[in-house]
């Protein structure tokens, strides 16, 4: 079985897939987080080595590597800067839960996929079933204040384009 826990920032989602892992003894669930996969990109070298061309005029490295502080900052202000930065993103992230999705359906394994835009990855029709985890505006501050490094303006901006593009 595929199982996609979908929502907004702070909504949950990893929360909530830990808690059905452990709440299911009798079936081992194996994890994937779209967020997590898109940090381990950014760290690999063909990726990070092209986000940096791409977005050269702009200060988003320490070193070698690559600010996620100031990308986030970055692309979150200018969106067309958003789009750009998941047009190379997305297609390595689609291609990791397609393969997971493909090995988990010939292995009889239980996945659960753990995404904020589903429809924007393409992973949708990949899953069995799936649950869109509600929070209000103001709790996923609340969360997001006490977690995490974003600042209101970022965290507003974020929430914009999640609206947009979450499922109903």
């Amino acid at each position: 079985m595929i199982f996609g826990v979908f929502g907004k920032i702070a909504s949950g989602k990893s929360t909530f897939a830990a808690e059905k892992s452990r709440d299911e003894p009798w079936r081992t669930w194996r994890i994937m987080e779209a967020d997590l996969i898109g940090h381990d990109l950014l760290r690999s070298p063909g990726v990070r080595r092209e986000v940096l061309r791409v977005f050269s005029e702009y200060d988003i490295s320490s070193g070698e590597e690559i600010d996620r502080d100031k990308l986030r900052s970055l692309v979150f202000m200018d969106y067309r800067l958003l789009d750009i930065l998941e047009s190379i993103l997305h297609p390595f992230i689609e291609a990791e839960f397609i393969k997971a999705a493909s090995e988990a359906r010939t292995r009889k394994e239980n996945l659960l996929f753990v995404c904020p835009l589903p429809r924007k990855i393409g992973i949708l029709s990949l899953c069995d079933s799936f649950v869109v985890l509600p929070i209000s505006k103001k709790n996923a501050w609340e969360r997001v204040k006490s977690t995490r490094a974003i600042t209101k303006d970022i965290f507003v901006r974020i929430w914009a384009r999640q609206d947009k593009e979450i499922l109903p």
